[in-house]
């Protein structure tokens, strides 16, 4: 695969090329031309770049600090860059734009003001060398995650909250609101009338002509206001007052000259302009408003070996660039981009061997409305992309991006993502569909990459978080995901939209929120070619899913079922899946495109195999794990007369549409049983039976047993504890299990954590038809808990030199082999290893 072109130029030497020297102790009056000549300004710089040629170079003293915006004006040639680099011993040079702010005046019983020279449109202020977050109502770390929510919309108008207190205008205040899941639209209050606000998006020192596509409300969502001196109450927080020049800090008790504080005067660090063969080599940049590396239409671009602190908003910005190398470069604290490139019609860029840490961490902060905003990497090319390496540590939507064609994303580490905004994903493409226009890419690789503790953000939204591990959007084509591990993520750890040849191979995916999900939403197209093979899905807990496969219109473009949508849209086999919730295979689909939904039941390991016709060769993993271990039973049976031998009277029955009666001798083992005929099959409604067994005290375990038989293979039961009494509360959580045709034998562990005057409920879906129920058993008993979790090892090198870790004790891996001693651990890999005897060490 070609990538792109790779510059290292530590040590330039070039026949007729001049060397320039910029230090703190120079003067502009001088040659420039030696150390003992250095000028001392990057005015001076700015001012002499235009006589620049290729194979020149400019060298910045290293541990000094040069504030100011660099102007490059000259261009360098194919094989003669020009190189802006470092010289002497120490750390390296800093370009700076942030000014100490002094002359501090109390104007409030904890908040200071102070003049600066500042653009209109600052989003940075450090303190103490960190940068701080501009003031907002709610706090952070207020109720409901620091959001108010409207109930209406209108347009990108106005929104109305009905409970927004009327004794305040916010007029002139920014106004942040979560439209959807990725998007938080950064607003300027117009107008306020009653309970509604009016926004537009244009903010001064923006300009609109770059603004994304704007999105409707969600209703119900959530929104907050910054940037008004009335949000002040936080230590650190701060207003702008633009027109005077004025900012506002609040220090509670603290006052102004115990601290640093900065702010930045500088919108772009260095502007490369339209200008190409420019190399960036041990620079340190540092407080850029905006961007600190901006480049539109230039190419040939290489940053090596810099770091990058406390941006605004982007650190690395590239527009319709070719030829892009970045290497060895370490970002902390960028706000909204650390590293951006856009070429849809430019070929080759690289990142490689990057540490990206915290990268968005404020919601509210991102560059006004960019919806690509609160990414580490995001890649836009034509062709050529390789990004490699790379540490990704803490950032608030996407850690890696990319589009194109000939894309290899490989061994990069990815860590805490989407907790600011989600619906993105550690690894994530979106592509418009081939079919309408859009663009076809082929040849994109995603390998051999860690991705853990996709968190999602609930705050300010009515939906579940959706953090998705690798996510292929839109419709995207020609993809392979292999040898990729992906951990603790809120959603699927594998996702895609309309894929077209999309192969998921050999990934490890542990303790996530769901498995594998494919969507088919665009009606003019199916799922073409999708392989899901070899891979291992381990959930822990039973609120994790292992498949959602979503079909809109099945009548277009061509009728089908839904089982034909299933087993057409390639090849889902030979995978592994733990099953802890027993009904952890999920699809919904429209039978009319744009109609009403079906949601049917979840379905059992064995149903989804029958119906969907996949996953013939998949399996269990080698050693199932139990989440309890029951030592003796204490007492009776709390439950009176639930073996159904003459009657019913032990249990009440809710439902509509039901029939319960006592069958005798009719299906279950026994003298009589339970049964239950449902006139209309409904899934996820539920019949109830229940019944009171008395005030069980806290701190006791209970197991309840009971046998179920249907008339459906695809029968689903949940069972818990409740208040017998209004409001009926639940004391345990709800437990799942499945039940067919044959006898089913359900057994659930509960303990209680509240001493009530307790009932047994059983839930039976009513889709299973007719349904009985018999020997109803619950005990006090004597019990051992453990977790799935924590009988489980998960282990990851995410080092590029293979790992020792010793095990205390032996494990039996997912495929059944056994494992003692020491293992060895290959560079970005992993393992999940089963406790072999888990009760017993």
């Amino acid at each position: 695969m070609k990538h792109s072109l790779v510059f290292l130029f530590l040590f330039p030497f070039f026949a007729n090329a001049t060397n320039y020297y910029i230090s703190n102790d120079g003067n502009d009056n001088r040659l420039g031309n030696s150390e003992s000549q250095a000028w001392q300004s990057i005015s001076k710089l700015n001012n002499s770049f235009s006589n620049f040629r290729g194979g020149d170079s400019v060298f910045f003293k290293r541990g000094d600090v040069f504030y100011g915006s660099i102007i490059i004006k000259a261009s360098g040639l194919p094989d003669n860059p020009i190189v802006l680099s470092a010289y002497g011993k120490g750390t390296n040079p800093v370009i700076t734009g942030l000014t100490k702010i002094s002359g501090w005046a109390k104007i409030g019983a904890a908040i200071w003001t102070a003049s600066v020279n500042a653009k209109t449109n600052l989003n940075l202020i450090t303190i103490n060398g960190m940068p701080q977050r501009i003031g907002r109502y709610p706090n952070a770390n207020d109720a409901d995650g620091g959001y108010l929510r409207y109930e209406e919309f209108e347009d990108n108008n106005s929104i109305t909250d009905k409970e927004l207190r009327k004794d305040i205008d916010w007029t002139g205040a920014e106004v942040i609101i979560r439209k959807n899941h990725w998007t938080a639209e950064r607003c300027r209050v117009t107008a306020q009338t009653a309970n509604t606000i009016f926004y537009k998006h244009a903010v001064a020192g923006i300009n609109t002509t770059d603004v994304p596509k704007l999105y409707n409300g969600t209703k119900g969502n959530g929104y907050f206001f910054q940037n008004d001196p009335r949000t002040l109450d936080e230590l650190g927080e701060w207003y702008f007052d633009s027109s005077n020049k004025k900012l506002q800090i609040y220090f509670g008790k603290s006052l102004p000259s115990n601290f640093i504080i900065k702010a930045s005067t500088i919108d772009t660090l260095v502007d490369i302009g339209n200008k190409s063969f420019i190399n960036f080599i041990n620079l340190d940049f540092e407080g850029a408003n905006k961007s600190a590396l901006y480049c539109r239409d230039g190419n040939d671009i290489s940053i090596q070996y810099c770091n990058f602190k406390n941006i605004g908003a982007k650190a690395i910005h590239f527009w319709n660039s070719a030829n892009i190398f970045i290497d060895h470069v370490n970002t902390s604290y960028v706000l909204c981009n650390a590293i951006q490139v856009r070429n849809s019609k430019q070929d080759n860029v690289t990142v490689s061997n990057c540490i990206l840490k915290n990268t968005g961490p404020f919601i509210g902060m991102g560059s006004f409305f960019d919806d690509r905003d609160y990414k580490a990497i995001s890649v836009m090319a034509h062709k050529n992309v390789l990004i490699e390496n790379n540490v990704i540590d803490s950032v608030g939507l996407t850690a890696i991006q990319f589009q194109g064609s000939n894309v290899l994303v490989k061994n990069n580490f990815v860590n805490n993502f989407c907790y600011v905004l989600d619906d993105g994903a550690g690894i994530y493409t979106y592509t418009e569909s081939s079919r309408e226009g859009g663009l076809n890419f082929i040849n994109r690789i995603i390998t051999g990459n860690i991705i853990l503790n996709g968190l999602g953000a609930l705050a300010g939204s009515i939906s579940m978080p959706k953090a998705e591990g690798i996510y292929l959007d839109g419709s995207s084509m020609n993809v392979i995901a292999e040898n990729n591990t992906i951990a603790y993520v809120s959603n699927k750890a594998l996702a895609c939209n309309n894929p077209v040849h999309v192969k998921f191979i050999k990934n490890t995916c542990f303790n996530n929120g769901g498995g594998w999900g494919a969507a088919r939403l665009n009606t003019w197209e199916n799922i073409e070619g999708l392989i899901i093979r070899h891979n291992i899905f381990y959930p822990v807990n039973d609120q994790q899913q292992l498949v959602n496969f979503i079909h809109s219109g099945l009548d277009q473009p061509l009728p089908v079922s839904i089982c034909e949508a299933l087993q057409s849209m390639g090849s889902v086999d030979s995978n592994y899946y733990n099953i802890v919730n027993p009904a952890a295979f999920n699809y919904s689909y429209a039978p009319k495109a744009g109609k009403q939904w079906i949601y049917p039941s979840p379905l059992s390991f064995d149903n989804w195999q029958a119906f969907s016709g996949q996953d013939f060769h998949s399996k269990l993993p080698s050693k199932i794990l139990s989440g309890y271990q029951i030592k003796n039973i204490i007492g009776n049976n709390l439950v009176a007369g639930g073996d159904f031998k003459t009657n019913i009277n032990a249990v009440n029955i809710f439902g509509s549409n039901v029939k319960s009666s006592w069958a005798k001798n009719e299906k279950l083992v026994g003298s009589g049983s339970l049964k239950i005929e449902v006139k209309a099959a409904e899934a996820n409604r539920y019949v109830m039976v229940h019944g009171p067994v008395g005030i069980l005290p806290a701190g006791k375990k209970y197991v309840l047993r009971f046998k179920t038989m249907g008339s459906s293979e695809c029968g689903i039961v949940k069972a818990y504890l409740r208040k017998t009494e209004k409001p009926y509360t639940e004391l345990v959580a709800k437990q799942t299990a499945v039940f067919g045709t044959s006898v089913g034998n359900h057994q659930f562990l509960f303990e209680l954590n509240q001493q009530a005057e307790t009932s047994f409920v059983i839930e039976v879906e009513k889709n299973a038809g007719i349904f009985y129920v018999d020997d109803i058993e619950l005990y006090e008993v004597n019990a051992q808990v453990k977790s799935i979790a924590t009988q489980v090892r998960f282990e990851y090198n995410a080092s590029a030199v293979e790992i020792s870790i010793p095990l205390s004790k032996n494990y039996i891996g997912v495929d059944g082999l056994l494992y003692s001693g020491t293992l060895k651990l290959a560079p970005f890999n992993s393992i999940i290893l089963l406790s072999r005897n888990s009760w017993d060490q």
